[in-house]
């Protein structure tokens, strides 16, 4: 009950359909501008080889960073930008729709991510940024597995400075917008989760990566997991009830920036 004293004591909206509808808002929000969707976030039928992604490379006098990977990286440009950007360091981002940082990856439905992926790791190889940032979905099958470990190889060969392997997101089994809502619903305001989220699928994903990145040494893995959801327990909302997540597992602006606040020092450091 202190947490709904202290919610009111904010001047958050106090009737419990108020604070319904601020979370229906969300279900409608449309990530297309903060994901850079058909610029730096190709969409499915984008052919990459006609796309300028000239701006997608960061630039600039101070560091750089760039993310690579599918729509898991590209939901996480918006908070580490603020947080990276902090410490000086420019980020740019080459992502495609539902494909992931794996050389050689057909995807019956996304035709152009193979050659994505060729063309994502020239732009990589041109730039040299700083800090590379390889995050995704991650497609755990051992074909994939094996391909991601030569994918590692070849970025091994670049000699870039720091490479960091970031692990699968916390992923739910139903909407977190709809989770929130039976909460409020039943006057229950604590918008953390265990029993709500995926485990299974995560530990196996975190697996299967983490292994596959201790073959390469001076490749770093992160894990999204244990650095946002301390003691097994996913945050849902931002202290003002606003969704971290809009479906079941890709982030809202306020998501993007507290998962960016969690993981930039493992980034960094």
């Amino acid at each position: 009950p202190q947490d709904v004293f202290v919610s009111h004591k904010h001047g958050f909206p106090s009737s419990s359909q108020s604070r319904i509808d601020q979370v229906l808002t969300t279900m409608s929000y449309n990530p297309t501008k903060d994901y850079q969707a058909g610029e730096c976030f190709l969409d499915p039928d984008q052919d990459p080889a006609k796309t300028d992604l000239l701006r997608c490379v960061p630039s600039g006098k101070n560091k750089t960073a760039l993310l690579w990977g599918d729509s898991h990286a590209a939901h996480l440009y918006m908070g580490l930008r603020k947080t990276l950007g902090e410490h000086n360091i420019s980020l740019g981002q080459l992502t495609a729709s539902a494909c992931a940082p794996i050389l050689g990856m057909d995807m019956p439905a996304r035709p152009y991510c193979k050659n994505a992926n060729e063309i994502f790791l020239k732009k990589i190889e041109a730039a040299r940024p700083d800090i590379l940032i390889i995050t995704a979905g991650w497609p755990i099958s051992p074909e994939y597995m094996a391909s991601l470990d030569r994918t590692l190889d070849k970025v091994d060969t670049l000699n870039l400075t720091k490479v960091v392997v970031i692990g699968e997101a916390p992923l739910f089994k139903r909407s977190v917008p709809l989770i929130m809502i039976d909460r409020i619903k039943g006057k229950m305001f604590n918008f953390n989760s265990s029993n709500d989220v995926d485990w299974e699928v995560m530990q196996r994903s975190e697996a299967a990566v983490s292994e596959v990145v201790s073959h390469h040494n001076r490749i770093a893995y992160v894990s999204l997991t244990k650095a946002v959801c301390p003691n097994g327990s996913c945050p849902m909302a931002s202290p003002d009830e606003k969704p971290l997540i809009y479906d079941i597992v890709h982030l809202t602006p306020e998501g993007s920036g507290l998962y960016a606040k969690e993981i930039t020092p493992l980034i960094v450091n």
